[in-house]
């Protein structure tokens, strides 16, 4: 819980650049498809040191562990602008996606949902999404314990924001 606060701390959540339609060319998938495994590489600090273009800053934390205070974990922040991504290394070199704000169109999810595609084709990508007009869209990956708002304004897409509960 202590790593979800820092890390919502660290987040910025006005999103509000204008950006380019994108037209999607890729084959619509179910949302749990999508939130299990939302990018085409594993979400890993050597692969978002490869993938991200352009290079996103990377900023270490640490953080005292909850549980064993005598213990300190690691937070890798990759960070560009107003976009930010949280990976968590724990001690035994695991880590994991656990925190994120995407507010530019340099990082595209696995159905090439990204900043500044428009709302027609952020439904299109989908098979199981029902249309709607609302600001945010919510889903939730119960598996990786993970919640995704995506953000609309003038029916374009200008914030992808993702978080995991991490105790």
């Amino acid at each position: 819980m202590a790593l979800l606060i820092l890390a919502m701390s660290f987040i910025i959540f006005s999103c509000t650049s204008q950006h380019a339609t994108t037209k999607l060319s890729t084959i619509p998938l179910s949302q749990n498809t999508l939130l299990e495994k939302p990018f085409e590489f594993e979400p890993t600090i050597k692969n978002f040191s490869k993938h991200i273009v352009p290079p996103y800053k990377l900023s270490i934390f640490t953080v005292q562990n909850r549980h064993q205070p005598s213990q300190k974990d690691t937070i890798y922040k990759f960070h560009r602008k107003k976009s930010e991504l949280f990976i968590f290394k724990s001690r035994s070199n695991r880590e994991m996606l656990f925190a994120g704000n995407i507010c530019d169109d340099k990082i595209s999810l696995l159905n090439g949902v990204k900043v500044g595609i428009n709302r027609a084709a952020f439904f299109n990508s989908f098979t199981d999404v029902k249309y709607n007009q609302d600001d945010t869209v919510k889903m939730t990956s119960k598996a990786k314990m993970m919640n995704y708002k995506f953000v609309f304004k003038n029916d374009k897409l200008v914030a992808i924001k993702f978080d995991a509960y991490i105790d």
